[in-house]
């Protein structure tokens, strides 16, 4: 699932260097300047990823499996007791078929679980911050806390992760050549593993998400998103199986889709009403 040397614009932006050209690196790359990098590293980022997943053509889904993370790549989120490694990752590249700003406000929609049913047994989300106010470009990142409740292979857990985005918007594009001009890209990490139900011997110790959003023209979005994962889901069954990562590959797919649904009725507010 889921590149270009460039020339900063002539507005002061200074040249950024040692970009990854490939798909892997590119998203690791974007994963760690996500908090403390500058606006122009991001953008070299995001045309990078762009030219790896050839966005400017893509019409189908791709995916794969991507580099694990390190330690010292998880070691800022205060994850220090669990050895990254050992979560396997995988990674997709696909079109949404909708404006990156309503993606923007689906992802930001407080009610997930209502946007796209079927997926969790409880939903709280806390913001931490105002989402209008990031929505309209009056600051540039969004945090927001999640506590949720799921079950797999017929076991009940509850996890909590800590989510944050960041816009990258046009006046950080500039004058670049390329026809992006906005960009969206969000992490998702659990400080602590999930917690299941008394008794069951079911594992899932280690969970990062990372998705990059932007726009293809006027009407349509390209989406990255890599998954880390590190689960014991019973019954012989491990992030580490093909077969299981196939699943997930599959369902990240099928939640695009759902969100060209939710774009196609109108956004997530007409969507909400009418499920």
């Amino acid at each position: 699932m889921w590149t270009m040397p460039l020339l900063l614009s002539a507005l002061g932006c200074k040249k950024v260097e040692d970009v990854p050209a490939d798909l892997d690196g590119a998203m690791h790359f974007l994963w760690t300047h996500l908090e403390e990098g500058t606006d122009e590293e991001l953008v070299s980022g995001v045309i990078s990823l762009d030219g790896a997943l050839g966005g400017a053509t893509l019409e189908e889904t791709t995916d794969g499996s991507i580099s694990r993370l390190t330690a010292p790549e998880v070691e800022p989120l205060g994850v220090t007791d669990r050895d990254p490694a050992l979560a396997a990752g995988i990674v997709m590249g696909n079109l949404i078929t909708c404006n990156v700003e309503m993606v923007a406000e689906i992802l930001t929609w407080p009610e997930q679980d209502v946007l796209y049913p079927g997926v969790y047994q409880s939903y709280d989300r806390t913001y931490h911050g105002d989402i209008p106010t990031f929505l309209d470009g009056g600051v540039d990142t969004l945090e927001w806390s999640l506590d949720y409740g799921a079950k797999v292979i017929s076991s009940d857990y509850t996890g909590h992760t800590e989510a944050l985005m960041r816009r990258v918007g046009a006046e950080a594009f500039g004058e670049e050549e390329t026809s992006i001009t906005k960009a969206y890209v969000v992490r998702y990490f659990a400080p602590d593993p999930a917690v299941f139900e008394e008794g069951s011997s079911r594992t899932f110790e280690q969970d990062y998400q990372f998705e990059v959003y932007w726009n293809r023209g006027s009407g349509e979005t390209l989406h990255a998103y890599s998954m880390w994962r590190q689960a014991n889901w019973g019954v012989g069954f491990t992030s580490e199986d093909e077969s299981v990562q196939r699943l997930l590959l599959n369902g990240m797919a099928d939640w695009d889709k759902d969100t060209d649904d939710i774009c196609a009725e109108g956004g997530p507010e007409a969507a909400s009403a009418g499920r």
